[in-house]
């Protein structure tokens, strides 16, 4: 009593199988059977391969030098190229059987739980962000929360005269010297400044640096350099010369770089 159709669909499925009968005697026939190379422990999925293929994965140039090395000894009609893509595919095809058996465990079409969202989704977003903004936020004048102040611990001055001409140029020391003392201010001092000079509204640390009246170094100078120096600074035997007092500084904080910097102003005739 059976159909035409069940019965065309048994015989269809019988003729598959003679089919694949076929096919496997011929494979049998030529010696065409299943090999399993690549990495003997990415043969199994149990644990302790799967940790050591993650470390072997994990090892610089680990990898490479076993590829390279099996290619090199193996009597094979691949190049080097051909050879790593295909350790490359058989690493990626144990990967993959790795996260499809691990995926098996879980129930079909079932949500994943919350604290993987978390530690994962969440966790990566605030990261990249962190990554991104945060150099910008550090280094912004926003930020008034992460400020140290870098306080002057020493600090050097120095004034030098120097005598242009057309001819060249002559330096002279006058005055080289640490300072005598520095005196913090406190925060009210400082913010009265601030509101004085200032707009902003950033935390600065104010701080009263004073130099000794005379140099720390002696003015060492023969009598021929002292002439020379006298004659040029004259401005009725050169009146041609420029004349520029040079104040030089240098601050070292509690940071890495010190701050240097220098103010020149020109001497007029009346003054020299």
């Amino acid at each position: 009593d059976r159909s035409l159709i069940s019965m065309s669909m048994l015989s269809g499925f019988y003729v598959l199988y003679l089919t694949y009968l076929a096919l496997s005697s011929l494979q049998l026939k030529y010696d065409v059977h299943v090999m399993r190379g690549g990495l003997r422990f990415c043969h199994s999925t149990d644990i302790g391969s799967m940790l050591v293929f993650k470390a072997y994965s994990a090892i610089p140039f680990l990898n490479e030098l076993r590829v390279i090395t099996d290619w090199t000894v193996t009597e094979t009609s691949m190049n080097l190229f051909m050879w790593l893509k295909l350790e490359d595919a058989h690493h990626s095809l144990y990967r993959t059987r790795l996260d499809m058996e691990g995926r098996a465990l879980t129930e079909p079409a079932s949500a994943r739980p919350m604290f993987e969202k978390v530690y994962m989704g969440v966790a990566l977003l605030l990261l990249l962000l962190g990554l991104l903004v945060g150099p910008i936020i550090f280094f912004s004048a926003l930020n008034t929360f992460m400020l140290v102040p870098s306080v002057v611990k020493s600090a050097t001055m120095s004034v030098d005269v120097k005598v242009e001409a057309t001819y060249g140029h002559r330096a002279l020391n006058l005055y080289t010297a640490v300072q005598d003392y520095i005196e913090n201010h406190n925060e009210s001092s400082a913010q009265d400044f601030q509101k004085r000079l200032l707009d902003s509204e950033i935390p600065i640390s104010l701080q009263d640096i004073r130099f000794p009246f005379a140099s720390d170094e002696l003015w060492e100078m023969s009598a021929s350099r002292q002439q020379m120096i006298a004659e040029l600074i004259n401005p009725f035997l050169h009146p041609d010369v420029t004349v520029k007092l040079r104040l030089s500084y240098q601050f070292h904080r509690n940071s890495s770089l010190p701050v240097d910097g220098f103010k020149e102003v020109v001497v007029d005739n009346s003054s020299r």
